[in-house]
């Protein structure tokens, strides 16, 4: 059977390098990989196999050493920095283990704060930020500064910025790694939520097995290949 879902980002023969102390490492070799309109994906690992770095790489926030990114049908290597930053923007939303939630602004500005930066109007960018709280079972505690909630309600907010953008795919890097079990599961809970709701994308890096068996694919990244699980 046809899959005839819209590719938002493709990857192929990817790898990356560092220099450690003079010495190539390579961290990543030769990946292929796909991320269709409302897939899950888990890339799980053990620590420093380079999950972080496939998903900067995916997300055009690192260059690949070699291969290429396809982000909506464009090749990143192929344009400038700020072409390849108005495209992220539009396609993608990033969580990661920590909020980085502005302490000194409540929920609700927290969330408008890219729409804003972006030059939408006041009215219309709170609008959007409000349904996206209620939308993540924060309606009460829109007017709440991050210090006054809880880890998994900064989390929340921290899912509602993301998407406030209207991205066709999120990046989560280590969502639930800051939070207690009860936590975590309630956060996993709005992705798949949010993954049936909006037609939502998303890739999750996480040691978590728990999460990540959740999950309708599972990939593992170990000698700096995909392995199917």
């Amino acid at each position: 059977m046809n899959d005839s879902r819209r590719d938002i980002l493709v990857c192929q023969n990817l790898s990356k390098s560092y220099l450690d102390f003079g010495l190539g490492v390579r961290v990543l070799n030769g990946i292929d990989l796909t991320i269709r309109e409302c897939e899950q994906l888990s890339i799980v690992g053990a620590s420093g196999s380079g999950k972080s770095t496939l998903l900067h790489l995916l997300g055009g926030l690192e260059k690949p050493t070699t291969g290429t990114v396809l982000m909506n049908g464009k090749d990143v290597n192929r344009l400038s920095a700020t072409e390849v930053g108005r495209l992220r923007n539009k396609t993608l939303g990033f969580v990661y283990q920590f909020h980085h939630l502005l302490p000194e602004f409540t929920a609700l500005e927290n969330v408008a704060m890219p729409l804003l930066v972006g030059g939408l109007a006041v009215r219309d960018a709170r609008q959007r930020a409000e349904d996206l709280l209620e939308k993540t079972g924060l309606k009460d505690r829109m007017q709440h500064k991050p210090s006054e909630l809880s880890g998994g309600e900064r989390q929340r907010i921290a899912i509602a910025r993301a998407l406030v953008g209207r991205p066709a795919c999120i990046l989560a890097d280590e969502p639930t790694g800051n939070l207690d079990n009860r936590n975590a599961a309630q956060v996993f809970d709005l992705f798949l939520q949010l993954n049936q709701e909006m037609g939502l994308a998303f890739v999750v890096v996480t040691h978590d097995h728990n999460i990540a068996n959740r999950i309708d694919k599972v990939v593992e990244l170990r000698d700096g290949i995909i392995h199917a699980i």
